[in-house]
């Protein structure tokens, strides 16, 4: 099994070459880190990011006040639109991910063995719709959502519960005016076989996930979920990790694709919020809690020199 470390560089720009040739293989060895842009305004606890169009959208909760959010931001850092997402008890917003024309939530308890709501939101007016069943019923399920990944190509819905213990996957279909719905009937459980507790995830291609997350074995006692720095030191760290799913095979161990862990302040890179750009090209995390940066990973066999900006980095809607 081999795994791919990312080796940071002294470079913190707000722009990088751009691709104007054929993609390169996503190959995520020796990625430049490229961006490290502070976020301006309070990010409370991330857990899901994803862009569509030319903006930045952050799922996180507010631990004390008990309300989840989820937060539009320019290439700038600069937050130009919030709404709030869910209500007590289901306050817990997942990871993010996108069918290339809403954006997909969870809202769930903050417990494990709990229950969540599915949500879309429509990123241009941030309109909140719920997913319903077949029936046209909202649908709760009976366990923590803490990420989930939209699979287009095998029509599935997938989510990963407290831990990413257990992995479900739903079939949906889409009524005439383009809004989904879930077969409650469908559901089907698999056991996490790769141990890793998976933060956020996205559709790849080809029935293929990425997902973050890190390895809970190398850490007894889940301390370094904490972002311990004495502890990560001692433990040589538990591997943060972005890890390759198949589909069709959820309960088979995963690919690893990029060893996270050398992030060098308080939290590992893949300790929250990941998204990669559909050209495969960029990769970006959010792993503080509060005051947060957006870290970019850039491939660096892209093979030109055009200089682009943020908002001009491929988002999923070019997937589709």
């Amino acid at each position: 099994m081999k795994v791919i470390v990312i080796i940071i560089l002294s470079s913190l720009l707000n722009t990088h070459a751009a691709l104007c040739a054929d993609t390169p293989p996503f190959d995520l060895e020796n990625w430049e880190h490229a961006y490290h842009l502070k976020l301006n305004f309070d990010t409370y606890h991330p857990q899901g990011l994803i862009k569509m169009g030319k903006r930045f959208y952050l799922s996180t909760y507010d631990m004390d006040n008990e309300q989840g959010y989820v937060i539009e931001f320019d290439g700038n850092g600069n937050q130009t639109n919030k709404i709030k997402m869910g209500k007590k008890p289901r306050y817990h917003t997942s990871g993010l991910d996108s069918d290339g024309r809403y954006i997909w939530i969870a809202m769930s308890e903050r417990r494990k063995n709990s229950t969540a709501e599915f949500f879309i939101i429509e990123p241009e007016t941030m309109k909140v719709e719920p997913v319903t069943d077949w029936n046209g019923n909202p649908y709760v399920f009976d366990d923590h959502i803490g990420t989930l990944a939209f699979d287009v190509e095998n029509n599935l819905l997938i989510g990963f519960n407290w831990d990413s213990v257990n992995i479900y996957t739903w079939d949906f279909s889409w009524s005439s005016d383009g809004v989904p719905s879930l077969d409650a009937a469908s559901v089907k459980k698999y056991r996490n076989a790769g141990g890793v507790a998976y933060q956020d995830c996205k559709y790849f291609s080809f029935g293929e996930i990425l997902c973050c997350g890190y390895d809970i074995r190398s850490a007894p006692g889940k301390g370094l979920f904490h972002g311990i720095p004495a502890l990560c030191e001692k433990l040589n760290c538990a591997k943060g990790r972005v890890d390759e799913l198949n589909a069709a095979h959820l309960d088979k161990v995963p690919v690893p694709r990029v060893d996270a862990s050398i992030y060098p302040v308080k939290y590992m890179a893949a300790y929250n919020a990941f998204w990669y750009s559909s050209d495969k090209n960029y990769l970006f995390f959010v792993p503080e809690n509060d005051t947060s940066y957006l870290e970019g990973y850039v491939n660096p066999n892209i093979p030109c020199s055009v200089e682009v900006d943020l908002e001009s980095v491929p988002d999923p809607a070019f997937m589709y």
